[in-house]
């Protein structure tokens, strides 16, 4: 039997985590703008930040098994959490520069391009994950 690809399981699940981590934050940052919720938006972005790096480190830690050095994987955990920081940065600067635009259908679609970026993100390394992965156990 081979050995597996211990990079692409470590790149794939790093960028499992931080891509459902920017969908989750564009999707926040959104539903911030909000007529209605205006008055909590601050809240919401806020929020959205600390649970996204919190559940991208769990999403890289779950899925980087065939990493066999306990300090490897959670080096990757922290990596992929400064990761979901950042895109939550950059959904945040996404969500301000589609207010620049004077045209309707760019400033609208901005924010859920950048959506659609982070689960394509995640979507492609979850089939790299699942390619290479290697049981917990073996």
């Amino acid at each position: 039997m081979t050995a597996p690809n211990r990079v692409a399981i470590a790149l794939s699940g790093l960028f499992l985590g931080v891509g459902i981590a920017a969908a989750f934050e564009a999707f926040c940052v959104w539903l911030a703008w909000r007529e209605a919720l205006q008055s909590v938006g601050h809240q919401i972005v806020f929020w959205s930040w600390a649970i996204a790096a919190a559940g991208s480190a769990f999403i890289t830690w779950r899925f980087t098994p065939g990493i066999d050095e306990l300090w490897r994987r959670a080096a990757l955990a922290v990596t992929s959490a400064f990761g979901a920081w950042g895109a939550g940065g950059l959904s945040y600067a996404v969500s301000m520069a589609s207010l620049m635009y004077t045209n309707p259908i760019i400033a609208e679609g901005l924010v859920p391009g950048f959506f659609l970026a982070g689960l394509a993100v995640a979507w492609f390394s979850f089939r790299v994950s699942r390619k290479h992965r290697v049981s917990a156990t073996a």
